[in-house]
């Protein structure tokens, strides 16, 4: 069940990279009509957007959500550690939508230790 539910999460977040991905294909696209300049600004523009947004969530909603998660999971396993709201449902939203927001932008971002994180906050 626990694997099932984080692979239909990873799709949801892949749909939603992939949509971020396709309006910046629609402005490349309009580099005959519109100039070099225009994709310029336009891709610039959307790049800093989904970037701006990942960095607002996390920083105005959800603190928890910064960085992989991996060591303060190890603190957590390791014993005797409780991190308040850590594994929260709204940590987990926003690290979704931040790291999808990331990828999106086009930031060299590893999917590997915020899965690991996501799927601790999922069980």
């Amino acid at each position: 069940v626990l694997g099932t539910c984080v692979a239909l999460l990873t799709y949801g977040m892949d749909l939603l990279v992939e949509a971020m991905w396709a309006s910046l294909h629609w402005v490349f696209e309009q580099e005959g009509e519109r100039g070099w300049l225009f994709v310029f600004a336009c891709t610039t523009a959307l790049r800093f957007s989904f970037v701006t947004a990942a960095v607002a969530m996390t920083w105005y909603i959800a603190p928890q959500a910064a960085g992989s998660g991996i060591p303060e999971l190890k603190a957590i396993l390791a014993g005797g550690v409780n991190l308040r709201g850590y594994l929260s449902l709204r940590t987990l939203i926003v690290k979704c939508l931040a790291l999808s927001a990331s990828l999106g932008s086009g930031l060299p971002v590893g999917k590997e230790g915020p899965f690991i994180f996501i799927s601790s906050c999922v069980a």
